[in-house]
C-alpha cells in the first residue's frame, strides 16, 4: 500500500480531474499514461486520487447546481497537519474568487458508527462540478498543493449534490417530449439558446430517414467550403471560423453529423457505422448541390470527410485537413488514441460520456461546457459520440478497411491542392499530416502549416487563425 500512495502523492485529486479529463478529450499521452498507471483500486482506507473508474463517473455527473466535496481527512505523523494547515490558509482566497465557500471544517473527535480513523472532516461547497474543474488549473492552486501533499497520508472524498425533485420532473418531460418517433431522439430548441458567439440560423435536410442540420453562411455563389467536425463535437466548433471565411467570399456549409448537435439522434448504437456517415454527409453535398468544393475535415470530420471527396471526386477541387487521418488498420496508431479508445470503452460500457467537460478541459475554457453539452440532454443522446471511438479503424480487419484502402488509392493520384494544417500539440493525431505530404501529389508546394500550440480542438483555441490559412490557400489555388 505505501508504494501505491507514494505514486498518489506525486499529484492531488484536483490536478487528476483536469489531466484526465484534457487525455480523454485531447489525447496527452503522458496525462493518459498516468491516468492508465492509477486504474489499480486504491488501500482500503486511504488514497489521494481516484480510481480510473471513478473518475469517469465523477466527470459523467450532471452539472446543473451546486456540488459538495465531502473529505475526510488522514494526516501524515510527525508534521502532517502543519503542513496541511498552509495550504488550508491557502486555498481560501481561491475559494472566494471562484464563489466556492467552506461550509465546515472540524476534527474527527470519535467514530460513532463502524470502524474508521480520519483525523480531520471538511465540507466544501462548489457553485458547479466545473468550479472544482476550473480550480484545478489555476496557477495560485498549483503554487500551493505541495503542502497537501506534504501533509496528507490519504483521503475519502465525496461528492454530493442535492436532487430538486420538480426540476428532475421537468426534464424528464422534457427528454421524454424529444422523441419523435421510436428510437430516434431530438433535441429541443431551446437548449441551444443564446449560446455565446452562436448567432446563426439553423438549416435542416432530411438524409436517410433522420432530420440533418446544418449552417449555411455567407454568399450563395461564393465557393463552398464544407466544414466538418468530429468526436464529440457539433458546427458550434466553426462559430470562430465562418466569419473569416465568408468575409473572403466564400460560402459555408458547416453540417452536424447525425447522433451530434441539431441533428437527429438515433438511439440505437448499431446505427453508427463508418458506412452510415459518410454517405449521409454525401447525401447532404448532392441535395446541397455542392461544386467545386473544398472540403476542411478535423478529427472525424477527416475520416468522413475524405471517404465523401475521393468517393465524389467531381464535387471537391480542393481539401484541406487538420488533426485527423485515414486510417487503414496497417498504419501505425498513436499510443494516445489507443489510451482514448481504451478510456471511450469503458464510457461506452457505462452508457454515458462527459462530453461538455472534455472539451472544456481540453481546451482549457470552462465556459465551452454547457454549448457541448446542449445537444445532449441526457445519456440516451449520446449513442453516436459513444461509439465513433470505437468505429476507427485499427485492425486489418475492419469493415471499413477496404473502402478506406480505395480512397488512399484516390489520393496517391490525387493532383488537386490539397493542404495539411495540424496542431503542434496533439499527439493523437501526430505524424499523420506527414503522411499525407507524402502520399498526396496535391501536396506538392503546398504552404503547409504546424500551427504553434494547437491541440487537438484546433478550431477553438486558433480557429481565426486556421481561416487565415484556409483562405490564402483557396486564393492561391483558384477553381478552373
Amino acid at each position: 500500500m505505501a508504494g501505491g500512495i507514494e505514486r498518489r502523492n506525486r499529484r492531488d485529486f484536483l490536478g487528476a480531474t483536469g489531466v484526465a479529463a484534457g487525455a480523454l478529450a485531447l489525447g496527452s499521452a503522458a496525462a493518459a499514461e498516468t491516468l492508465a498507471a492509477d486504474q489499480s483500486p486504491p488501500g482500503p482506507t486511504i488514497a489521494l486520487l481516484p480510481t480510473g473508474s471513478q473518475l469517469q463517473a465523477f466527470l459523467a455527473l450532471p452539472d446543473e447546481g451546486p456540488i459538495v466535496m465531502v473529505n475526510l481527512l488522514k494526516f501524515k505523523p510527525n508534521g502532517g497537519e502543519a503542513q496541511y494547515a498552509k495550504y488550508a490558509v491557502g486555498i481560501q482566497p481561491i475559494l472566494e474568487k471562484l464563489g466556492a465557500k467552506l461550509l465546515f471544517s472540524g476534527k474527527a473527535q470519535f467514530c460513532l458508527i463502524g470502524q474508521a480513523d480520519w483525523d480531520h472532516v471538511a465540507l466544501v461547497e462548489y457553485p458547479r462540478k466545473k468550479t472544482l474543474l476550473a480550480m484545478s488549473i489555476l496557477p495560485e492552486y498549483r503554487a500551493i498543493h505541495h503542502h497537501r501533499e506534504a501533509g496528507l497520508l490519504g483521503q475519502i472524498n465525496y461528492a454530493v449534490a442535492q436532487v430538486d425533485p420538480k426540476a428532475a420532473a421537468v426534464s424528464a418531460t422534457t427528454t421524454t417530449s424529444a422523441e419523435v418517433r421510436p428510437g430516434v431522439l431530438r433535441t429541443p430548441d431551446e437548449r441551444f439558446a443564446d449560446l455565446p458567439g452562436f448567432a446563426f440560423r439553423p438549416h435542416y435536410a432530411e438524409v436517410a430517414g433522420y432530420r440533418m442540420h446544418y449552417l449555411e453562411e455567407g454568399p450563395p455563389g461564393g465557393q463552398p467550403i464544407l466544414l466538418l467536425h468530429g468526436e464529440p463535437t457539433w458546427c458550434y466548433l466553426y462559430r470562430k471560423m465562418i466569419p473569416v471565411l465568408t468575409a473572403a467570399g466564400y460560402r459555408c456549409i458547416a453540417p452536424d453529423l447525425i447522433g451530434f448537435g441539431r441533428s437527429d439522434k438515433p438511439v440505437d448504437r448499431a446505427i453508427h457505422t463508418y458506412k452510415f456517415h459518410v454517405d449521409a454527409v454525401a447525401h447532404l453535398v448532392a441535395a446541397l448541390e455542392l461544386q467545386k468544393c473544398t472540403l476542411f475535415g478535423q478529427d472525424w470530420g477527416g475520416l468522413i470527410g475524405l471517404r465523401v471527396a475521393t468517393e465524389n471526386e467531381g464535387r471537391f477541387a480542393r481539401i484541406v485537413v487538420s488533426n485527423t487521418g485515414l486510417p487503414t488498420g496497417e498504419q501505425p496508431i498513436t499510443p494516445a488514441f489507443l489510451v482514448w479508445k481504451r478510456m471511450s470503452q469503458q464510457m461506452l460500457e457505462r452508457g454515458d460520456m462527459p462530453i461538455g467537460t472534455l472539451v472544456a478541459t481540453s481546451t482549457k475554457t470552462p465556459e465551452l461546457q454547457q454549448a457541448y453539452d446542449a445537444p445532449f440532454p441526457d445519456k440516451r443522446f449520446k449513442a453516436g459520440p459513444l461509439m465513433l471511438p470505437q468505429i476507427v479503424p485499427v485492425t486489418p480487419d475492419d469493415p471499413a478497411t477496404a473502402a478506406n484502402k480505395q480512397a488512399w488509392d484516390v489520393l496517391r493520384k490525387w493532383h488537386k491542392p490539397f493542404l495539411t494544417a495540424f496542431g503542434d500539440a496533439d499527439p493523437i493525431t501526430r505524424g499523420a499530416d506527414q503522411l499525407f505530404q507524402r502520399e498526396v501529389p496535391g501536396c506538392q508546394d503546398q504552404p503547409h502549416a504546424t500551427i504553434a500550440g494547437a491541440s487537438h480542438f484546433i478550431q477553438e483555441t486558433h480557429g481565426e487563425e486556421l481561416a487565415q490559412k484556409i483562405v490564402a490557400f483557396m486564393a492561391a489555388s483558384p477553381t478552373k
